[in-house]
């Protein structure tokens, strides 16, 4: 992954002034998987599930730190969606109560279970 990291520079880079510049961001010099993520983080920033390896040389705040510091922009969706249809959600919630509620009241105690387990191991 660390030439992924060093690839990411030279991927990102705007200078066009060389060669050298133009080559690098050529789609064919770019490894596949990194294009793969930069499609992924299009949509979603870098994490760390992002990649195989337990123990990476960069973390995905390194990537972040390149991405964002070369003006990469990720589109993530947004997550503050109005609530269409109020009465749906207040029947759900006051559906969700009575279950949590029914659930409790066949709970054994505290008290219960530690005379359970007094009996059974003591």
């Amino acid at each position: 992954m660390v030439i992924y990291f060093l690839k990411l520079h030279y991927v990102l880079n705007e200078r066009e002034d060389l060669d050298y510049w133009r080559d690098n961001k050529e789609l064919d010099s770019v490894p596949d998987r990194l294009q793969e993520l930069l499609e992924i983080w299009r949509y979603q920033p870098p994490s760390r599930y992002d990649f195989i390896q337990n123990e990476e040389v960069f973390p995905s705040a390194s990537y972040q730190y390149v991405l964002y510091g070369m003006k990469f922009s990720t589109k993530c969706p947004s997550y503050e969606t109005p609530m269409r249809n109020s009465e749906v959600a207040n029947k759900m919630y006051t559906a969700n109560q009575g279950k949590m509620s029914q659930i409790i009241s066949v709970l054994p105690t505290n008290r219960h279970l530690i005379n359970q387990l007094k009996q059974r191991f003591c």
